[in-house]
């Protein structure tokens, strides 16, 4: 495969995440207040600020994988394993949640029709170009760990910035 085939799924993969990020900024701040026993409340400008900043970190690992040696660099395990969080994330929550609760969890339709199809085709590409599997699942667990525990900060400095409503929402 070709480094231009590379490029082309790996902006694929970006603009499903990005879509995937508006689907959530848009609903999944009111879903969260109808859903304490499964997600705890989110404001408007604090999910959206969260959500900005993993999507600049999407960007930020494509970048470390253009400007590396290729597949199965650092750079490449980095976005390799940015796009296996992305795809995880589009079965736990979003999935899970749409089944558990018997109701749309917004994110699932990007989720399951993008980012999952998605980050499956760019790293079976990148593992059949030579990228150890289990240095991707390594890497794709590292990324979601540090996401997930940045997250609540994230939220918390979301509503404490000019925009943010300062306080938590009700629940």
């Amino acid at each position: 495969m070709s480094a231009d085939q590379f490029f082309e799924w790996k902006t694929l993969f970006l603009l499903g995440f990005m879509l995937h990020n508006v689907e959530e900024g848009l609903w999944l701040p009111a879903w969260s207040q109808t859903v304490p026993r499964f997600q705890r409340a989110v404001g408007s400008d604090e999910f959206r600020f969260a959500a900005f900043v993993v999507t600049v970190f999407g960007f930020l690992a494509l970048a470390a994988d253009l400007l590396s040696a290729g597949t199965g660099s650092t750079g490449n395990y980095l976005f390799l394993g940015f796009a296996g969080m992305m795809g995880i994330n589009a079965v736990v929550p979003h999935l899970v949640a749409t089944i558990y609760l018997r109701r749309y969890a917004p994110g699932v339709i990007t989720g399951v029709l993008l980012n999952l199809p998605f980050s499956a085709v760019l790293i079976s590409l990148h593992v059949s170009a030579g990228a150890d599997a289990g240095m991707v699942a390594v890497a794709t667990l590292v990324v979601s760990i540090a996401i997930v525990l940045t997250l609540r900060p994230l939220f918390a400095l979301g509503r404490i910035l000019p925009n943010g409503s300062a306080q938590r929402p009700e629940p």
